[in-house]
């Protein structure tokens, strides 16, 4: 996989995207791929509002993309990220002249795994405990972020939680005295 991430570096110059920015998984006619250098993002699918899943530091997406061009995806910067767009196309090229269909194999393989277990671990979360850990992760986030990003947004988007959801567990917070927002924006979370 390194092999090919190295191809993509050197064919296709990086473009820094700002959080909040919306990546497409089809532009016109063609499926893109994404190598994220860094930062955290969210993907959706084109049929189900809730997040597939959170892509976290170095990660190459869109390669089922390859294989079975069918659906749509979208990617939610959630970090400003350095992003790689390559259309699929392109990648198959790549992966072609440089023998890299076992390490796809490999990583899509990864993927299902990923996704098969993801719906267990939901399940076994807590909304409170999940909207909880959220609002610290917002909380330690940079300036940037957190300006770029409102409460309800960022929590439904890391968590999939519907949206009623996440206010009820925002007001239950705002009611203990936990939590100050003011325009959609965290001013202060405190965990009792």
């Amino acid at each position: 996989m390194q092999a090919m991430i190295e191809c993509i570096k050197m064919q296709v110059k990086p473009v820094r995207v700002p959080p909040g920015k919306l990546l497409l998984g089809k532009v016109g006619n063609e499926y893109q791929c994404y190598f994220i250098d860094s930062g955290l993002a969210v993907v959706y699918s084109d049929t189900n509002p809730k997040p597939l899943c959170m892509i976290k530091g170095s990660h190459l997406f869109g390669l089922s993309k390859i294989l079975c061009p069918k659906g749509g995806y979208s990617i939610k910067i959630i970090h400003a990220s350095d992003v790689y767009a390559i259309p699929a196309g392109e990648l198959l090229t790549i992966i072609e002249e440089n023998n890299q269909w076992q390490s796809l194999a490999s990583c899509l393989s990864d993927f299902v795994h990923v996704i098969s277990n993801r719906n267990d671990k939901e399940r076994k979360s807590h909304t409170a405990t999940l909207i909880l850990q959220t609002l610290e992760m917002l909380q330690n986030e940079s300036e940037e972020v957190r300006l770029a990003h409102t409460v309800n947004d960022y929590v439904g988007a890391i968590t999939g939680l519907s949206h009623s959801t996440v206010i009820r567990g925002i007001d239950g917070l705002k009611k203990q005295g936990s939590i100050d927002i003011k325009n959609g924006l965290l001013l202060r979370f405190e965990r009792r």
